[in-house]
């Protein structure tokens, strides 16, 4: 490559000069171009002036072969296009000969002066192909039906990029007006360093400030693979971080704004988790949206309160490995939560109680006092059914196989209540109420039991305290015995069946003295009502004839 040299006496024609300029333009636009990518440098706004008019404001771009596009005073630029269509506003780099520049000189004639100047163009479509990067897009415009402009929208401007190879070593200032890319195609490291460089007097030395003063939010990547990686503590709303993510504030984890956060319904130091949009959890094993909130552990976790330094409350401790338990209001030192109140039903062991406790699978209660305000589970008005649901019942024990109520060592199970209703049999010891043929006792034993020892019912009168005050007695040879001081009927007395001495004997024989016997005795002339006893000298007989019928 040749630069013009020159020297003294030496004879110049209008080619030297006119290569001495390429030289010098040709190396300005070589530099651009391989520094400075196409687009915008600075100014060339755009306002609409009029119903299909805009007007470009001064400044200055460079196209992609590295020459300058220089609008040295506003520029208007009528518009035109499509009923309701979206134009395109470029600038483009055009250079002319004039002819107020045109000259004569004898013989010789030609311009003198080359003129650099924009060239605007409204475009139905963006730059693409061969005229990216001549072409340099300013803003779009719509158009409403009368080919009015409407709107215009800076927002697709194309800016100039810089572009190096090396290092970029600033002594004063550095600002981006734009976008600034390091490692564009390839990977790239940002490095800030200012040894004992300070932003303001009382600021840290080596400070870096992104969007400082201006409200605007910085962006790490272009995309959600991007990663911030920080050696060190990081605070949000706070220029004093504690730990590795210290934020000041209020906290939220979801896929959008959510509602509670932007209308003001959260205070500082609160987080909120989830979706306005998006159900989470309720599946079977590991899916794509396993919870809304996980916890993780080797194998124990604990959530816990601290109430400004009054206690530690555990909320739930989960025990993994072999023992898989959660425990509620853990004991860590200033003793278990005293209460847990819930509102609503509770179920274990089913999804869908329905009463205030519903267990749905065998319960181990210990201390349980129902229909009553005193400790244990107290149901005043409701009703806890084990095994079925019924509103009837304040309390109902059903089961496919055996209900066992037991009141341990000496206690008695007592029932307090108007009536106890049994519908089917009533079993205790070898005994039994039955419901057949309308109602009966076995005492001893039942029909599939034999019995065992001698049944008998016990009488107690108010205010004695005896062994019994008249007794029932069954024998094992099917006699019925009443003991009592006294036999009183207050009816008829119907005595049935034939009695003869023989048998008389016999009864006598096996009972203590001044033991009567009330019978009917068959006789030649008919039957005798007899009286049977035995006293000191041994079984006596008393008879008397046959009476007169009536």
């Amino acid at each position: 490559m040749k630069r013009l040299n020159f020297f003294t006496g030496q004879f110049l024609e209008a080619q030297d000069f006119l290569d001495e300029q390429s030289y010098h333009v040709e190396m300005r636009r070589r530099h651009n171009r391989l520094q400075t990518g196409p687009g915008v440098l600075d100014g060339l706004s755009v306002t609409k002036t009029a119903a299909k008019e805009i007007t470009v404001a001064a400044g200055t771009a460079v196209d992609s072969q590295g020459r300058e596009v220089v609008v040295l005073i506003p520029q208007p630029v009528n518009v035109t296009g499509g009923a309701g269509a979206t134009v395109f506003l470029t600038i483009g780099y055009d250079e002319t000969q004039l002819q107020a520049d045109y000259r004569t000189k004898g013989a010789y004639s030609g311009y003198t002066r080359w003129t650099e100047r924009p060239q605007f163009k409204v475009q139905t479509a963006p730059p693409a192909g061969a005229s990216a990067g001549i072409d340099i897009l300013l803003a779009s415009m719509q158009l409403d039906a009368s080919g009015n402009i409407t709107s215009v929208d800076p927002s697709g401007r194309q800016l100039a990029s810089t572009s190096l190879n090396g290092a970029l070593t600033v002594a004063g200032q550095l600002r981006a007006r734009g976008d600034a890319t390091v490692g564009a195609g390839g990977n790239g490291v940002l490095k800030v360093r200012h040894v004992n460089g300070k932003h303001f007097q009382n600021d840290n030395n080596d400070v870096l400030y992104l969007n400082w003063d201006t409200g605007q939010p910085v962006q790490i990547g272009s995309a959600t693979n991007a990663s911030l990686l920080v050696t060190g503590n990081v605070g949000a709303g706070t220029t004093t971080p504690r730990a590795q993510l210290h934020v000041r504030g209020v906290g939220l984890v979801s896929d959008g704004d959510g509602y509670a956060v932007p209308n003001g319904r959260m205070a500082s130091g609160s987080l909120t988790i989830g979706s306005l949009a998006t159900s989470f959890g309720g599946g079977s094993g590991w899916t794509a949206n396993t919870a809304g909130l996980l916890l993780e552990t080797a194998a124990n976790t604990e959530i816990v309160v601290h109430d400004s330094g009054h206690r530690l409350a555990s909320i739930m401790y989960y025990e993994g490995d072999g023992t898989n338990r959660f425990t509620i209001g853990r004991d860590m030192g200033w003793g278990a939560i005293s209460t847990v109140a819930i509102n609503g039903n509770v179920g274990i062991g089913t999804p869908s109680p329905q009463a205030k406790l519903h267990v749905g699978g065998g319960a181990f209660i210990n201390g349980v006092t129902i229909g009553a305000d005193a400790p244990g589970i107290d149901y005043p008005y409701e009703y806890e059914s084990i095994g079925v649901t019924s509103p009837n019942f304040n309390l109902r024990l059903q089961s496919p196989n055996a209900v066992v109520v037991h009141a341990s060592g000496a206690q008695r199970l007592l029932v307090d209540g108007r009536a106890v209703s049994v519908a089917g049999d009533l079993n205790w010891g070898g005994s039994r109420l039955s419901p057949d043929q309308g109602g009966s006792i076995e005492l001893g034993g039942t029909n599939d039991t034999a019995g065992g020892g001698t049944p008998y019912i016990d009488f107690h009168f108010a205010g004695q305290t005896q062994d019994y005050n008249a007794r029932i007695i069954n024998d094992a040879d099917g006699q019925l015995s009443v003991d009592a001081p006294r036999f009183h009927v207050g009816g008829v007395f119907v005595v049935e069946g034939p009695v003869d001495n023989g048998t008389a004997a016999n009864i006598l024989a096996g009972m203590p003295n001044y033991s009567v016997i009330m019978a009917v005795e068959s006789t030649q002339q008919g039957t005798a009502l007899v009286w049977y006893w035995k006293d000191g000298r041994g079984a006596r007989r008393k008879a008397w004839d046959q009476g007169v019928g009536f």
